[in-house]
């Protein structure tokens, strides 16, 4: 990771600073920085979250394994990735489940071989909010890997004004950035953006440790009607 502390930070100019939740209640929150230069195109935060999660998960033997299967083994893989999905949570769930096996193992060199992350938009630039955008970064493989509950992100996210119904949501239904059902599992990452089309900007901003509390100004500003949380 990027330089840590639990402190308040400075921050110089071209870097700013964001925040590691771990899922573990017993470890601080930390204030971790970045370098903004990037720009949304080879934005650091996103590389480190999605490294993160890849050296975190057990990707990387899945996709070894993978590339050296037999046929038989190939077989093996796709009904257990069948059984995966049908325990899940992912709205897309039942259509996984109707592919056939080649499709199946399509999919698992895709995921089991790149860093990826899930994306929760906290909130999304607005006016009211100076056009600020709050995202939550986590493994988008939580669930099947049985990640532990993260009580401090969940906390976040429902203070943000975000519903975590249980409910599975519809493949057609289904939005960017939703909120995950039954709220977040493993540890998470929190950063914020200057982000308005308008006038073509798109920075990183600091979101420092205590903002990182659902009791945060920020936190009722996204509550209000036109606030950009999920109220």
């Amino acid at each position: 990771m990027s330089s840590a502390s639990s402190a308040p930070t400075t921050t110089p100019n071209n870097h700013f600073t964001y925040v590691f939740i771990p899922a573990n209640d017993s470890l601080p929150i930390k204030a971790l920085t970045g370098d903004k230069s990037g720009g949304l195109s080879d934005d650091i935060l996103s590389k480190e979250a999605k490294r993160y999660f890849y050296e975190n998960s057990d990707k990387g033997a899945r996709a070894a394994a993978l590339d050296g299967a037999t046929p038989e083994q190939r077989k093996m893989l796709a009904d257990q990735l069948r059984e995966e999905v049908k325990g899940s949570q992912s709205p897309y769930a039942a259509q996984m489940a109707g592919l056939d096996d080649d499709a199946l193992i399509n999919i698992m060199r895709t995921t089991h071989t790149s860093a990826t992350c899930e994306i929760t938009a906290l909130t999304v630039p607005t006016p009211l909010n100076n056009h600020r955008a709050v995202s939550m970064y986590t493994a988008d493989d939580a669930r099947t890997q049985n990640l532990p509950y993260n009580r401090r992100a969940t906390e976040l996210l429902l203070a943000c004004g975000h519903s975590i119904n249980t409910a599975e949501a519809s493949p057609s239904t289904a939005a960017i950035g939703a909120a995950p059902p039954g709220g977040i599992c493993g540890d998470a990452f929190v950063g914020r953006c200057h982000d308005d089309e308008v006038k073509d900007v798109w920075e990183r901003v600091d979101f420092t440790v205590e903002e990182a509390d659902p009791r945060a100004e920020w936190c009722d500003v996204a509550r209000k009607q036109g606030g950009g949380g999920g109220g």
